[in-house]
């Protein structure tokens, strides 16, 4: 049984927008009820990447899914989470690691 009745499915797809796994995450997102976006934080080329490619993307997939939305301009019609992840490895402008002992 599912915590209060929610059913979760997690779906990890390749970061090729084109490549393997396109069509399962094209499926996945067209029956999303929430979408995370997670990307590398303090890599300047994997937040392009989010702007450019993976939100642009959501938006496409999942607001065809939703005649409401796309009246509304093609907005998301679910939430989507944008998640920082490897924060743990972000250099900082110095060019240490922050996690390194001084």
């Amino acid at each position: 049984a599912m915590p209060d009745g929610v059913a979760l499915e997690v779906v990890d797809t390749s970061s090729d927008a084109k490549g393997k796994g396109a069509d399962e995450r094209a499926l996945a997102l067209a029956e999303a009820d929430a979408v995370v976006v997670a990307y590398r934080a303090g890599s300047e080329e994997a937040l392009r990447r989010v702007t450019e490619t993976w939100l642009p993307l959501v938006r496409r997939t999942c607001a065809s899914k939703d005649a409401a939305a796309n009246s509304a301009g093609g907005k998301v019609a679910v939430p989507v989470v944008l998640a920082g992840c490897q924060t743990d490895r972000r250099v900082d402008r110095a060019g240490a690691n922050e996690n390194t002992p001084e």
